[in-house]
């Protein structure tokens, strides 16, 4: 369920060059003696819970490099989430940094910058730009030019990174034969698929790629890309600004409507809680493996999914929900966009590529961890 605000590439421009497969294997660098971990994207809806995880796992000290440098912003994020209890408690394992991905050396003079590289032996990088859309290269920036950054980084630091992506890459079609169903695993990279067709996945690949060109010149590096995620399975609490998700802003549309199309209710979606998310990223730091897939193992209907979310849902054909729409749209034109777009995007053809997580699910289990299967409560906060 992306976003149908789609840039097309510019007139003329070339597909950049990208390798065909992810990297099958860790490269066997030795281990830098143990140090800190520099996390960015600290303040994000991911990357707080991954900070609340990693200092659960043990991590005696975790470092957020964030933009603006504030300490406030940081505390009242994870007040959010966390409380304020939580939050005093582990005050003393985390630590501030001014810093900016988006700028060489992160804007930090060269005396900082060295001396940061001698306190970080683990980089986690999950900061990113995640608008399927852009007005400006603002996009462009974040998560190409400033992954390019943190690969350098953990390149001067001899650290391992952690990149967090997104299982959107896979696109949705393999341009040569889009009728065919195509299987995207953890190995692959560019089969082919429209992965040009989106800003924001053509940056994700990209910053993909830059990892894994670091990786071929020694860079110990995993890549997990991630799902669509929602709210905590824990108790619902979903992310500080909930109109930037592009599927919150499709369940919008669905309660404005009280109805799905019959195809798109019987959609397979993938929904992954960020807890449970964050928990297995935590988990698979570790493991022999360069690349996952942080997904929830079993997609459900979109329709049986909003059950709890919207309860007096009719299920529509395509005429019907069209009439209906037709009634609501000039007035609830914003609160609809959305769905819209979601729905003519399966009315011109179902996605026909099926991101596979066979190999990370067995991973995750022989670490103990086990995917749950009612998310019902993570959609609590929609």
């Amino acid at each position: 369920l992306a976003s149908g605000n789609h840039a097309a590439p510019a007139a003329g421009a070339q597909q950049p060059a990208v390798s065909a497969a992810a990297p099958k294997s860790l490269p066997t660098a030795a281990a830098k003696p143990s140090g800190a971990l520099l996390l960015t994207g600290a303040t994000g809806f991911l990357g707080a819970h991954l900070l609340y995880e990693l200092l659960a796992s043990g991590e005696a000290k975790v470092l957020c490099l964030l933009r603006d440098g504030s300490d406030t912003r940081l505390t009242e994020t994870l007040t959010r989430y966390f409380g304020d209890v939580w939050t005093a408690d582990n005050a003393a394992r985390i630590e501030v940094l001014k810093g900016d991905i988006c700028l060489d050396r992160f804007g930090m003079t060269d005396a900082d910058y060295a001396a940061l590289t001698q306190r970080v032996s683990t980089v986690c990088h999950a900061a990113a730009d995640v608008r399927h859309y852009a007005a400006d290269d603002r996009l462009f920036t974040t998560n190409v030019t400033g992954t390019e950054h943190v690969v350098r980084f953990a390149q001067d630091a001899a650290a391992e990174l952690l990149h967090v992506s997104t299982a959107s890459i896979s696109g949705t079609h393999v341009l040569s034969d889009p009728t065919t169903l195509h299987v995207f695993g953890e190995s692959d990279l560019d089969i082919g698929q429209d992965w040009n067709d989106n800003v924001y996945v053509r940056s994700k690949l990209l910053a993909e790629q830059a990892v894994y060109n670091a990786v071929a010149g020694g860079l110990t590096a995993r890549v997990f890309r991630i799902g669509r995620l929602i709210g905590r399975s824990s108790d619902g609490m979903f992310q500080k600004n909930p109109d930037s998700n592009a599927f919150f802003r499709v369940v919008r549309g669905v309660q404005t409507l009280h109805a799905l199309p019959a195809a798109l209710a019987a959609m397979p979606l993938e929904l992954s809680p960020v807890d449970i998310c964050a928990k297995a990223i935590v988990a698979l730091r570790r493991a022999p493996a360069p690349v996952f897939h942080v997904i929830q193992p079993v997609p459900m209907p979109l329709g049986k999914a909003l059950e709890g979310v919207v309860p007096d849902l009719q299920i529509l054909s395509d005429e019907d929900f069209a009439a209906r729409l037709a009634d609501c749209s000039a007035e609830n034109a914003a609160a609809l966009s959305s769905l819209v777009d979601v729905w003519n995007g399966a009315r011109s053809g179902a996605a026909t590529v099926v991101v596979s997580s066979e190999k990370t699910q067995l991973l995750l289990r022989s670490a103990g961890f086990a995917w749950p299967p009612d998310i019902g409560c993570a959609l609590k906060e929609f």
